[in-house]
C-alpha cells in the first residue's frame, strides 16, 4: 500500500509540472517573465498600464514577447487564459482566442502600448468595468508550432 501511494504521488507530481504554463498574478510585473520555453521558442509575459487616447483612466494590459532562438522561421499558435477571482477570460470560446504569430529566425517580437498588436497583447483590467475582478493567474494553453 505504501508503494502504491508513493507511485501515485510521483505520478501526480510529474504530471503537474507539465500540465500548464502559468504565471501567478504576484509574479506578473513590468519585467518580462518566462511562461514557456519549448523547441527553441520562449514566450515571456509582462504587465503594463497604458493610457488610451481620450480616456483619463489607465488600462492594464499583458504583453507577450516571443523569442525564436532557432535558425528557421516559426509560426506558432497559443491561447492566453486569465483566471480571476470571479471567473475566467479566454476560457469560454477557445477557438476565438487563439493567437497566431510568425517570427523570423534568431529574433524576437513584442508589442507595447504605443503599437499594440492584438496577437501579442491581452486586456487585464478595464477601469470602467464595475465588477473589479482580481487577477489570480495567467495561463498559456494550446501552444503549438505550425
Amino acid at each position: 500500500m505504501k508503494t502504491i501511494t508513493s507511485l501515485i504521488f510521483v505520478f501526480v507530481l510529474g504530471f503537474t509540472s507539465f500540465s500548464q504554463n502559468a504565471l501567478k498574478s504576484e509574479d506578473l510585473s513590468g519585467d518580462w517573465n518566462s511562461i514557456l520555453n519549448q523547441d527553441g521558442i520562449e514566450i515571456l509575459i509582462k504587465k503594463t498600464t497604458c493610457q488610451v487616447e481620450g480616456v483619463d483612466k489607465l488600462f492594464t494590459y499583458g504583453f507577450v514577447k516571443v523569442i525564436n532562438s532557432t535558425n528557421k522561421h516559426k509560426e506558432i499558435q497559443f491561447r492566453v487564459e486569465l483566471t480571476f477571482t470571479d471567473g475566467c477570460t479566454g476560457c469560454d470560446n477557445p477557438n476565438e482566442d487563439i493567437k497566431t504569430v510568425t517570427i523570423k529566425p534568431n529574433s524576437s517580437i513584442e508589442t507595447e502600448c504605443s503599437s499594440m498588436d492584438n496577437s501579442l497583447s491581452f486586456l487585464i483590467n478595464n477601469p470602467f468595468q464595475l465588477d473589479h475582478k482580481e487577477l489570480v493567474e495567467v495561463l498559456l494553453n494550446e501552444f503549438k508550432t505550425l
